[in-house]
């Protein structure tokens, strides 16, 4: 597979293997005459956006092993780590880009780009700046939304149709690369659909307008001046090839991200693979449109509504499935909780099925046996019954305090290992999904409260945390 380098420097947030990008595209389609009007109509939506990151390292207190895109945070920042030892705290400044997509201030990059942030500033294109908070985050489609403070009107982003592309259309990129603000690169659409991982069913956008450091985050546009895209990566060592988010797969998260910060994310418990001539012949399809079940998972909803090895999916809701890609861009737009209809092929029969889309993130905490949450220096996992009569002689729900570290939130606020978590922001923890769920739906303007048990006594304890999820 192609290395892939995202195109701001933000650090370890993607697989593993991405990196940061350090060399530039040389070559763009010379644009059309009308682009110029396109350009001149499209910029001002365009924003820089300034991020300062913390870091901590442990090291020798004489050697900082800072470099030079870093920097020694203040002495009185040091805590003491034993004789000679300290945890030294860094900064790091990077740049990327962004585009208002409302008049109230929401702004949308990528997640890579602010992901992890202290503080983040937006500069606008009339040269005011402003602070910014980051009001939600979807990781796996590195995407993330922003809020900035400001009296309206602003320039808005006309948000396009990223289905409508065909290839060899004619776009724009506009971004900061290298802090040259206000930069557009023109180029056509190489090709669309691009899966550019193994483990992930991705759909990009690929295009040879320019794409370098800074530029993640801005805007991919049309010949109509509507954004399609929004530009993310590009293989190492691979000029001309850029990769921006279809802007239809944007569309479809942005109300969650709005209103929690987070994304559910659809899943159904079956792997795929493309359907090859022979392969369609064998299974006895007529072409070779549509995928093929490999494989499905045991009591989840695929196995529930009896999909099985070697069906192949025609049809989702109607909507043709000739490829991944087509397969991916129908059930990213299926909420989570709703059925699907889904028409498959059977020894040489056609069937309907119906298949319930389940929550990603639940099916993932029900397989999990803890989680952890960084941003609180605190691990949780799921207990048995039995196991929490033992620890605590009550009733027999909660999750148990697997581990905490020293210094962080939860230990400044005074949890300790051992402690069963019964509550949290009053409600009910039966378990690690309804403790994520609870721990999604906190409001970040108020303190978290968690009602625990140590012992014979019940308590209240609040924590204020950062912005993070579970990992």
């Amino acid at each position: 597979m192609p290395r892939l380098i995202t195109t701001a420097s933000a650090g370890p947030l993607m697989a593993a293997m991405v990196y940061l990008f350090l060399t530039g595209a040389t070559w763009a389609q010379t644009p059309p005459s009308d682009w110029g009007s396109v350009a001149k109509n499209t910029k001002n939506i365009v924003v820089n956006i300034n991020v300062i990151k913390l870091y901590s390292q442990k090291g020798n207190s004489k050697d900082t092993g800072a470099t030079d895109k870093r920097d020694d945070l203040p002495e009185d920042n040091e805590q003491t780590m034993g004789e000679g030892r300290s945890p030294r705290s860094y900064k790091d400044q990077s740049a990327g880009s962004g585009f208002i997509i409302s008049n109230d201030g929401y702004i949308l990059t990528n997640s890579h780009v602010v992901d992890g942030a202290a503080r983040v500033k937006v500069n606008l294109s009339d040269g005011r700046s402003f602070a910014a908070v980051i009001k939600g985050l979807d990781r796996k489609l590195d995407l993330a939304l922003l809020k900035i403070e400001v009296e309206p009107p602003l320039p808005v982003a006309n948000l396009g149709d990223s289905d409508l592309l065909d290839v060899g259309d004619g776009v724009i990129a506009i971004g900061n690369p290298f802090g040259l603000t206000q930069t557009v690169t023109a180029g056509i659409v190489s090709a669309t659909g691009r899966m550019l991982s193994e483990n992930n069913h991705d759909n990009f956008i690929q295009t040879d307008a320019s794409i370098n450091p800074g530029n993640s985050g801005g805007p991919l546009v049309n010949s109509h001046g509507e954004v399609v895209g929004i530009n993310t990566a590009k293989i190492a060592g691979g000029d001309g090839l850029g990769f921006a988010i279809p802007i239809n797969a944007v569309k479809t998260v942005l109300s969650q991200l709005k209103a929690t910060g987070h994304v559910k994310r659809g899943w159904i418990g079956c792997s795929f693979q493309p359907l090859t001539p022979d392969l369609a012949k064998s299974f006895g399809a007529s072409s070779s449109e549509g995928l093929l079940i490999v494989n499905v998972d045991k009591g989840d909803p695929a196995d529930r509504a009896g999909l099985r090895r070697g069906d192949v999916i025609l049809e989702l809701d109607g909507k043709v499935i000739r490829n991944i890609s087509d397969f991916v861009s129908s059930f990213h737009a299926t909420p989570v909780g709703t059925k699907v209809a889904v028409l498959l092929l059977r020894n040489n029969k056609r069937e309907r099925v119906e298949v319930l889309i389940e929550d990603l993130n639940e099916v993932k905490a029900r397989a999990r046996k803890s989680l952890i949450y960084e941003n609180l220096g605190l691990k949780v996992a799921d207990i048995s019954d039995e196991e929490i009569r033992r620890i605590e002689g009550k009733e027999a729900y909660g999750i148990l305090v697997a581990s905490i570290k020293l210094g962080g939130v939860a230990d400044e606020a005074g949890i300790k290992e051992g402690d069963v978590v019964k509550d949290v922001d009053g409600n009910s923890i039966d378990g690690l999904v309804s403790f994520e769920k609870a721990m999604n739906g906190h409001n970040p303007s108020i303190p978290l409260r968690f009602l625990i048990v140590r012992g014979d006594s019940w308590r209240y304890i609040t924590l204020q945390p950062d912005r993070a999820p579970a990992v």
